[in-house]
């Protein structure tokens, strides 16, 4: 599923972004067994992707507990960048803004 949310459709890539968001709410068991196999898929996106892949995929990180995430997430703190997710409340949202919040998520230290 992760594959599909570097689908060149947007709707494709928007449902499968939905998709996984409701998997690892609904079933976190699937999360938990799985979690580094996600999370390898995960941290790629977030080298490559586009702007909006990589909020994603910072979000997802977060969900995921991925601590060994950090250093990379903490490249975007700085990000004004905003992007628009299909998830509920992230329109709009700078990219630094949402790896700030996962970097506190993750036990990190942020500068406020």
């Amino acid at each position: 599923m992760l594959s599909l949310i570097n689908d060149p459709d947007p709707y494709v890539k928007e449902n499968a972004m939905q998709s996984f968001e409701a998997m690892l709410k609904y079933f976190p068991w699937v999360g938990e067994k799985f979690k580094n196999e996600m999370a390898s898929l995960l941290i790629e996106i977030l080298r490559t992707g586009d702007k909006n892949r990589k909020a994603f995929a910072i979000i997802m990180l977060g969900r995921l507990n991925v601590k060994e995430a950090l250093p990379v997430i903490e490249e975007f703190k700085d990000v004004d960048d905003t992007v628009i997710l299909p998830l509920e409340g992230i329109k709009w949202v700078s990219l630094g803004e949402i790896a700030e919040k996962v970097i506190k998520e993750l036990g990190g230290k942020v500068n406020d």
